[in-house]
């Protein structure tokens, strides 16, 4: 991680390949949320093969804020961060902590005057659309941007970047110290879980940062990219991927099951990276696949935000209609049966989330709304 940047830096040019990233990432995180079995081998296999896929967004965050970052200014970058991100955010997190608060149900929150209850949620983001809880830790990212490109932009060593020789040191917090999120709520007051869930975010936000730094490091050094797609070291990734895999698997039938590791995704984002960027032409011409890649990137954000809400839907009417509760599918022991609920379940997810952004989008831009993206994140 040390070599020259001046002359590598990835030029700037139509970044279809990311909107395959993305397109990836997305189908990852929702797949994460929606297939999943309480059956020891299945689960634990689902687990490590899915679980984890936030890795991909905070390296496609960090890689696009290096790649942009020529012409950086603070104020202008928090502006578009607060249209783009925060603003869809409090948008959409009505319907949910709407939801929460009526209802009463999964919220820790319910002892207390509702209007005290809506900050919490929103700084949190854990309980009222659970995968929100990136926004509070993405925001840190944003305040610390200026310090970021302070640290990699200052040469150190020869025209070494101070940030990326940091990175060397920073990596092995994700890679070794486990994932472990404390859950359990029950028996606590609204201010004790409150507080518990700050310092999850603030653990995962420790956890993610040096990857977020690594994705701005891929952005700042094209020969490092094109290492990892370079034929004679491809095999050795692919080789480092199945021994993350395998040593998640391992490590994840220790008693805590909210323990696992990152370095499988971390190993696996460079591994895509180097792929599309090596078919980086590919990925910028006008195909059918390429189209599709960018209708999902463009709305990646919207499912993300839906897709939970969505999941609720389901399962609602698997237990209503159907007679069941998820949690009893998941256990089913026939493969077949187990395996067309979470596929459906998927489909239903992610496709009625797309299909609805596409829809409010184009409501909005009828009546007048020409920036959806403050709305609904597209």
């Amino acid at each position: 991680m040390q070599s020259e940047l001046s002359k590598t830096k990835i030029s700037h040019q139509k970044l279809g390949y990311i909107n395959a990233f993305r397109t990836v990432a997305i189908i990852f995180v929702v797949a994460m949320h929606a297939v999943f079995s309480t059956r020891p081998v299945e689960g634990s296999f689902l687990q490590v093969f899915l679980g984890d896929g936030t890795v991909f967004f905070v390296f496609i965050s960090g890689f696009l804020f290096q790649y942009l970052s020529d012409s950086f200014s603070y104020q202008v970058y928090l502006k578009k961060k607060l249209i783009n991100v925060i603003c869809p955010y409090l948008v959409t997190s009505v319907f949910g902590i709407a939801v929460r608060i009526v209802s009463c149900v999964d919220n820790p929150f319910g002892e207390l005057n509702p209007f005290l209850q809506i900050p919490m949620f929103l700084s949190t983001g854990f309980f009222h659309n659970t995968p929100t809880w990136y926004i509070p830790m993405t925001c840190v990212f944003f305040l610390c941007a200026p310090l970021l490109l302070r640290l990699e932009r200052r040469e150190v060593l020869g025209g070494k970047r101070l940030l990326f020789l940091l990175l060397s040191g920073l990596i092995l917090v994700p890679v070794f110290v486990p994932r472990v999120v404390v859950n359990d709520y029950a028996g606590l007051s609204a201010l004790q879980n409150y507080m518990q869930a700050v310092k999850n975010l603030l653990f995962l936000t420790v956890l993610f940062f040096p990857i977020y730094i690594l994705g701005m490091y891929a952005a700042a050094d094209n020969d490092f990219v094109r290492l990892c797609y370079t034929r004679r070291k491809i095999w050795w990734l692919c080789a480092l991927v199945l021994f993350a895999v395998a040593w998640g698997w391992v490590y994840i039938q220790f008693p805590d099951p909210h323990t696992r590791l990152l370095v499988s995704k971390i190993i696996f984002s460079l591994l895509i990276i180097g792929y599309l960027v090596h078919y980086a032409s590919y990925f910028n011409s006008p195909t059918k696949l390429n189209r599709i890649l960018d209708t999902v990137a463009l709305y990646s954000f919207s499912i993300f935000f839906f897709h939970m809400y969505f999941l609720w839907v389901f399962d609602f009417f698997v237990k209503y209609v159907c007679g069941r509760e998820i949690e009893e599918i998941a256990a089913m022991q026939n493969f077949w049966v187990w395996f067309g609920y979470m596929a459906l379940r998927f489909l239903f997810s992610f496709l009625g989330s797309l299909s609805a952004a596409m829809f409010i989008k184009r409501v909005l831009m009828r009546v007048g709304v020409k920036n959806t993206r403050w709305l609904i994140g597209a």
